[in-house]
Order: C-alpha cells, then sequence, then structure tokens
C-alpha cells in the first residue's frame, strides 16, 4: 500500500513542479512572485526526492544504511533529512544509499538538485538583467 501511496504523491508534485516551471519561465520580468515561486519548486524538488526514497525504502532490502528504523516517524525524517542534503549538495554521509536502487535514485536526486539550482539562477539573472537593461534604456 505505501507503494501505491508514495506513486501518487511522486505523480502529483511532479505535475506541481512542471506547472511551477512553466510560471517561471513564461514572464521577462522578476518581483516577488517568481522568486517564491522559484523557492516552491526547490522545496517541490525536495518532497518529489522523499517520496522516490520512500518508495525505494519500502520496495527493496537495505536501501540506507544509517537511517533509524525504531518507528515510521524517524524514517520518515530521516529520509526528509537525507533528501534535503542530498538537493543541496552538502552530503554529510551519515545516511548512505546500499543498494543499486537507492544509489542511483541519489545520483538523480543530486543532479535534479544542482541543475534546477544552476538554471534557477541563470533565469532570475537573465530576467533581472533584462529587467534592468530596459529600465535604463527609457
Amino acid at each position: 500500500m505505501m507503494e501505491l501511496i508514495n506513486i501518487a504523491h511522486i505523480a502529483f508534485y511532479c505535475y506541481i513542479f512542471i506547472e511551477v516551471l512553466r510560471y517561471l519561465l513564461k514572464p521577462s520580468y522578476i518581483n516577488s512572485d517568481i522568486v517564491s515561486a522559484s523557492a516552491c519548486g526547490y522545496l517541490l524538488l525536495i518532497e518529489i526526492g522523499i517520496f522516490s526514497m520512500q518508495a525505494i525504502y519500502y520496495g527493496t532490502t537495505n536501501p540506507f544504511k544509517g537511517i533509524d528504523t525504531t518507528s515510521f516517524t524517524t524514517i520518515y525524517l530521516d529520509i526528509v533529512y537525507f533528501c534535503s542534503i542530498t538537493v543541496t549538495s552538502i552530503g554529510f554521509g551519515d545516511i548512505v544509499p546500499s543498494n543499486h536502487y537507492a544509489k542511483l535514485a541519489t545520483s538523480i536526486l543530486g543532479i535534479a538538485g544542482q541543475f534546477y539550482s544552476v538554471v534557477l539562477v541563470g533565469i532570475m539573472i537573465s530576467k533581472y538583467t533584462s529587467e534592468t537593461g530596459n529600465s535604463s534604456k527609457k
């Protein structure tokens, strides 16, 4: 049952993430809505990672080393922590993937986090410079 719930959450958050990206790419200006949407996109990426890692955790045997398995809550909190650390590319190493599915998913999550950050900064700088360039020409 956890697998179906995780897959539903992944699909839902991916849809919202795509809509946020569409919203970020459309306008040629930057304002507080664009900045807050970019932060929401980053948090959505972490949520997608959380539910993906949960699907791997409950679908395979021993996918991670270092997760506290005393209760459902501690497992969830450790996965949230792991995904946050992975997306931000900090990577403390206290929780590590130990099977191929977890390693692959962790690699994809880390790359997606870096890609989102780089592209997001590029988009923001591009919009800001085009906005300030247009206002100085007036």
